[in-house]
């Protein structure tokens, strides 16, 4: 038997059974070809089919409905306007360029801890400082008489702090709440060069002058010594370099390195304050060095500028010459040992 006539056996069959109306009727129809009952049960068997399929979907979608219905409606989300902003995607800040002001003023306050060192005597001052600070800069554009090939910023600077501070050293013992301040002024010109649109580099150089005064005359210490007046004065070269930074349309940094080149020393020392025979002695210094350093966070406003300026500063000072003095029936020879400073601190101030 061939396949086709396999088909047609089994198909012929499934109308016998399953369809016993159509196969009855095609049966008792003697003018109908074989073919034409073949075709009339195969258009039943489509139609049957697609009635089933159609009611099978009707299912789903009846299901689905129901499901629909008992399942509660999601209230539409409602965004408030923060998020709605957050949502919103933002295109980065243009950070502008450096300015080159030409002129502008700083001032503001400073506390620093101060601590002073004379490693042979193991002798120790130290104590923390409040004070005030104030800077005049002038930057020449092109065509000012002071914009030169080699300079075109220039700067004064002067600063001023007092507290009080404790003595302490292995031969006198100690004592507390000592008189203590100290002045400095500054002039330095320097050349600005703009690396980057938003770096400005600045190397600079001058002249610096620096008072100290120490005094804890009319006092005893632990040990029963007399104390007396100091006054340190110091002259020195500053080179040092800048880094002003625009980091965000707010916000910049100014970064300091300084070398000061020390020129001269003196100190006096008033021993006729703890025994009037006693003469007073000067003596010179002219070997030292120092250094100092800042990191400036610098907040822009609307023509003032607000900053914060953590820093340090350190000089180092070896032995003074010796020096001889003749007081009341009383010779004294002394010198000004190696001795070190440093202050540490932080500086708040405005400039516009």
């Amino acid at each position: 038997m061939s396949r086709t006539q396999l088909t047609f056996c089994l198909t012929f069959l499934y109308m016998v059974v399953a369809y016993p109306p159509v196969v009855s009727y095609a049966a008792g129809s003697s003018d109908r070809s074989r073919n034409q009952i073949v075709k009339e049960n195969l258009r039943y068997l489509n139609s049957h089919q697609k009635s089933q399929r159609n009611k099978n979907r009707e299912e789903v979608i009846s299901r689905a409905l129901d499901a629909q219905v008992a399942t509660p409606a999601r209230q539409p989300q409602v965004m408030s306007s923060s998020e709605l902003a957050w949502s919103e995607v933002k295109a980065p800040p243009i950070i502008p360029s450096i300015e080159r002001k030409g002129q502008h003023f700083e001032f503001g306050t400073q506390v620093y801890k101060y601590v002073y060192k004379e490693p042979i005597f193991n002798l120790e001052i130290e104590g923390a400082q409040y004070g005030v600070f104030g800077a005049y800069i002038y930057r020449a554009d092109k065509g000012d008489p002071l914009e030169l090939d080699v300079l075109n910023m220039y700067k004064i600077d002067a600063r001023f702090a007092s507290g009080p501070v404790d003595y302490s050293s292995s031969p006198s013992g100690q004592l507390k709440d000592e008189d203590n301040y100290v002045f400095e002024i500054r002039g330095v010109a320097g050349y600005d060069y703009l690396a980057h649109e938003r770096l400005l580099l600045t190397g600079y150089g001058g002249f610096g002058f620096r008072y100290l005064n120490n005094d804890s005359s009319g006092r005893r210490t632990t040990t029963g010594a007399l104390g007396y007046e100091r006054a340190s004065r110091y002259l020195y070269l500053p080179l040092g370099v800048e880094a002003l930074c625009q980091i965000t349309p707010s916000w910049k940094m100014m970064t300091n390195l300084e070398w000061d080149i020390f020129l001269d020393g003196k100190q006096t020392s008033y021993l006729s304050d703890a025994n009037t025979s006693f003469p007073n002695i000067e003596n010179d210094q002219d070997r030292g060095y120092g250094l100092r350093g800042s990191l400036r966070i610098i907040k822009v406003g609307n023509g003032l500028d607000l900053f914060l300026e953590p820093f340090f500063r350190y000089w180092r000072i070896h032995d003074s010459d010796r020096t001889t003095a003749v007081g009341t029936g009383v010779i004294v020879t002394g010198l000004e040992p190696d001795n070190n400073t440093s202050e540490y601190g932080v500086k708040l101030g405005l400039e516009y």
